[in-house]
């Protein structure tokens, strides 16, 4: 079966917002890093353990998203529920950080990727590809 252009651009997507959530971990890993009471000797041990979870939670989401991008290039059926489960908790994670006092603005910007990903694979041209 031949690939979909479609398919290929939100492969791309995927691969940029993996991409992104990994930057935003590293972000909250040097956080945690620059809290610890190792180094400023200040700070509760728990704000550095909330900074190292969400870290780690964009990890596993950018591995989401990854898995996501290499195994739609081989068309298997299992893709189809790691991207949409992927988009789904970024879009959950995105509202939690606007609603907690995050600029709108930069939720949308953020949002906009997980969104085409979701309504690609809700999609009839992309059950037909995936569900077999």
């Amino acid at each position: 079966m031949e690939r979909p252009r479609l398919l290929t651009v939100i492969r791309s997507l995927a691969l940029v917002q993996g991409f992104m959530a990994i930057l935003v971990a590293l972000i909250w890993f040097g956080i945690a890093s620059f809290l610890s009471p190792d180094s400023a000797g200040i700070t509760s041990p728990l704000i550095v353990m909330i900074a190292q979870a969400k870290g780690g939670l964009l990890v596993v989401l950018a591995l989401m998203f990854l898995v996501f991008a290499v195994g739609a290039r081989g068309l298997h059926a299992w893709v189809w529920w790691v991207g949409l489960l992927a988009s789904v908790v970024s879009i959950l994670y995105v509202v939690r950080l606007v609603v907690e006092g995050a600029p709108i603005v930069m939720g949308l910007f953020v949002v906009i990727i997980p969104l085409v990903i979701v309504w690609y694979l809700l999609s009839p041209m992309s059950r037909e590809i995936f569900v077999r």
